[in-house]
């Protein structure tokens, strides 16, 4: 890796195989559905002829709205050196979130996370330097097409954390009858967020702050902690002032993960 010693290889090499040993034999993928199926979630498959997507969806009654909530990037490399086998999430933030929608509400996977980045199709692009690309949101909106169809929505809320914001927002360009779209910690402008980490270009993908903005008819609110390391609340600032139909809301005290579960119930009220 450019710039990377020789020390700072081997000590993420040795972080790799502690990773590796720690997880044991389970995947990541497998204790995400676990994780759903404990909590009473329905998995289900969407092919969309461009990649396949994991579905898990609660067991509330369709009320005319569907909530989509989208997750963060995960685990997109091992010790920030090689790409990962399996980019599926290993925290459970989303699930505090879901848990508490009264509304119809379900986790729409990406392409090649939860179990299919073995697939000819997956290769590590799709969850490292592309993985807000063109291709993954047009799949993305194809899925949440049929979903909408499937579950015959009047309308539909996107609702996406860290990365899953970025696609929330790009995703919301593309699909019909979007009412709102929900960020928490969304990465909403992704050069200056690989800039100030010092991280490789997202060379491929789409950056949200560089996107026309959406329509005055879309509620859009982006929540963000004031101390928030990950995203922090001065770069999510630059999205919503070149995008006058968002608003930005600062939450003192929280941060990336912490402790969003305890207002969820409270934002989820705002939601129409």
């Amino acid at each position: 890796m450019q710039g990377w010693t020789i020390l700072q290889v081997i000590s993420s090499y040795f972080a790799i195989i502690f990773l590796v040993f720690v997880s044991g034999c389970q995947s990541a993928s497998e204790r995400f559905e676990q994780k759903a199926i404990a909590a009473a979630f329905t998995p289900q498959v969407i092919e969309t002829g461009i990649f396949s997507h994991k579905i898990y969806k609660n067991h509330q009654l369709l009320d005319g709205k569907l909530h989509i909530y989208l997750t963060g990037d995960g685990l997109p490399w091992m010790a920030g050196v090689i790409p990962s086998v399996d980019p599926t999430p290993r925290d459970t933030i989303i699930f505090d979130l879901i848990e508490q929608d009264q509304s119809a509400a379900l986790i729409l996977g990406r392409p090649c996370y939860h179990g299919f980045s073995d697939k000819s199709y997956c290769d590590s692009g799709l969850w490292t330097g592309k993985r807000y690309s063109e291709d993954i949101v047009e799949s993305l909106s194809i899925a949440v097409e049929q979903l909408s169809e499937q579950y015959r929505a009047s309308s539909l809320v996107l609702i996406g954390y860290s990365g899953g914001g970025a696609l929330a927002v790009l995703l919301a360009e593309k699909v019909s009858n979007v009412s709102a779209v929900i960020t928490i910690g969304g990465n909403l402008n992704i050069l200056l967020w690989t800039q100030h980490h010092q991280l490789l270009p997202l060379n491929g993908s789409m950056n949200p702050a560089e996107r026309p903005g959406l329509p005055v008819t879309i509620m859009q609110k982006h929540f963000i902690g004031s101390e928030d390391k990950i995203v922090p609340a001065s770069m999510l600032k630059t999205y919503v002032e070149s995008h006058g139909a968002s608003e930005l809301v600062v939450v003192d005290g929280f941060d990336h993960r912490c402790c969003w579960k305890n207002i969820w119930a409270e934002i989820l009220k705002q939601i129409p």
